[in-house]
């Protein structure tokens, strides 16, 4: 059965195909950077999590995750803990193409290094 819509995004402007090529570029600059075995841990937001829906205030603050996800390189969100306040905080782990199993060691280490996931409540069941 054929689709009935395809979406095929274009970017017709000048300043568009500039943010296209920026954005190529950075990618091949990671990928040469990291190369087969190296890793870029990055925070995953910069402060602690802010309430639901509160972020479209702050959008400065989710280039932290977006930056990396735009460039198609595998990441793993490593839960380190919490705050003193009781907030999660964690890390990004970014590797280079095809390099999943890198950024999942390197976070399955830290994650036993920090302690890891907590929950921020008493859970019952």
């Amino acid at each position: 059965m054929k689709s009935l819509f395809v979406f095929t995004p274009s970017i017709s402007s000048d300043f568009g195909q500039n943010y296209v090529h920026l954005g190529r570029e950075l990618k091949l600059e990671l990928k040469q950077l990291l190369a087969k075995d190296g890793i870029l841990i990055y925070p995953t937001y910069p402060e602690p999590p802010p309430k639901h829906m509160s972020t479209i205030v702050k959008l400065p603050n989710i280039s932290y995750t977006t930056a990396i996800s735009t460039l198609g390189v595998p990441v793993t969100n490593c839960p380190l803990g919490l705050t003193k306040s009781g907030y999660p905080i964690g890390l990004q782990i970014v590797g280079s193409p095809f390099n999943d199993r890198l950024t999942i060691a390197v976070a399955n280490e830290l994650e036993k290094a920090f302690g890891g996931w907590v929950s921020p409540t008493n859970i019952v069941c």
